[in-house]
């Protein structure tokens, strides 16, 4: 028998600056490409079902959530889900610190709501 689950994650990524000097971002997309290195959003358009991305804390902090379809298929023992190819991917390019942009690494909260 085939059948498919999702799983969801989310995180809110903050400025890691002083209140004053933080930006305003004008769009989800504007802080994402401010966080995050171009092989990061890759790995997130290549191994993630579903994405909503949001500003949070008066347009401050990036809000995202999501999803992973997991397929489970008895006949396939060789089957990898991407949840685990998007986790693994993300640790490769968190060890080479190219997951984040350098200058703009933020303050991680990952205790939070998913977004839908």
């Amino acid at each position: 028998m085939d059948f498919t689950i999702e799983n969801k994650i989310s995180k809110i990524y903050t400025q890691n600056t002083s209140d004053e000097s933080k930006i305003i971002f004008n769009s989800a997309v504007e802080a994402k490409v401010f966080f995050l290195t171009n092989q990061a959003i890759d790995t997130f358009d290549q191994y993630c079902h579903q994405q909503e991305w949001r500003l949070v804390d008066k347009g401050k902090s990036l809000w995202w959530t999501v999803t992973f379809k997991l397929y489970h298929n008895k006949h396939k023992s060789d089957y990898v889900p991407n949840s685990d190819i998007w986790r693994d991917r993300k640790a490769n390019l968190t060890s080479k610190d190219i997951w984040f942009r350098s200058q703009n690494h933020p303050i991680i909260i990952h205790d939070v709501e998913n977004i839908f």
